[in-house]
C-alpha cells in the first residue's frame, strides 16, 4: 500500500506529525499541539547536528549540517484526530493516515520516499521511518497531565558518525 504525502522533509514531517501516545491517553492528545520549546532546547538540537556531523569531510560537512537543521526544525502546530488504533496527523506539510500496531506503510514525498511503521514500545509509541539514507525513531512521550508532549528523535546514517538525538516539546493549544 502506498500513500502519497508532500512534505518539504519527508523524514522531519513524519517525525513531527506523529505525536501519538499510548492506548491509555490516546483521547486525551487528540487535538491541535504548538511548539513550545525554547532557545535551549533548539540549541542541544543544533549541538547534536554538529556532534553527529564532526567527521563528515570538509566538503560535505556545511551542507549536511545545513540540511538536517532543516530537516529537524520542528513544525509550529500539529493536529491530531484519533480513531481507535487509526490515527490521522495534520501539520505544516500535510496529512498522514496510519494505523498504530499496524503494518509498514510506503511513503513518498518531495524529498524521496521510505517505510514508515508505528508500534508502540513501553508503553509509548515509537514511529520508525526507514528511508535510502538512514533511520528515524521518534518516541512519543505525554505528560500524565496531557498538557505537554515531548519527542524524542534519534536519526541514524551511513555518513553520521554518532546518531543525531535531540528533543521538542509541544504543548496543548
Amino acid at each position: 500500500m502506498t500513500r502519497r504525502f508532500r512534505p518539504h522533509a519527508l523524514f522531519t514531517t513524519l517525525a513531527l506529525l506523529l505525536a501519538v501516545a499510548p492506548a491509555t491517553a490516546q483521547g486525551g492528545l487528540a487535538g491541535t499541539w504548538q511548539y513550545a520549546g525554547g532557545g535551549d532546547e533548539n540549541a542541544r538540537r543544533e549541538a547534536a547536528i554538529e556532534t553527529a556531523t564532526e567527521e563528515l569531510g570538509r566538503m560535505i560537512r556545511g551542507r549536511a549540517r545545513e540540511r538536517l537543521g532543516q530537516r529537524t526544525t520542528p513544525a509550529p502546530r500539529l493536529q491530531i484526530a484519533l480513531d481507535g488504533d487509526a490515527v490521522t496527523l495534520t501539520g505544516a506539510n500535510g496529512t498522514l493516515a496510519l494505523t498504530i500496531g499496524g503494518p509498514t506503510v510506503s511513503v513518498s514525498g518531495a524529498n524521496g520516499g521510505g517505510q514508515a511503521r508505528a508500534p508502540r514500545r513501553g508503553g509509548h509509541l515509537v514511529v520508525t521511518l526507514r528511508g535510502d539514507n538512514g533511520v528515524q525513531a521518534t518516541t512519543y512521550r505525554p505528560s500524565d497531565d496531557g498538557t505537554r508532549l515531548v519527542l524524542q528523535v534519534q536519526m541514524t546514517g551511513e555518513r553520521l558518525s554518532t546518531p543525531l538525538r535531540y528533543r521538542l516539546t509541544y504543548r496543548r493549544r
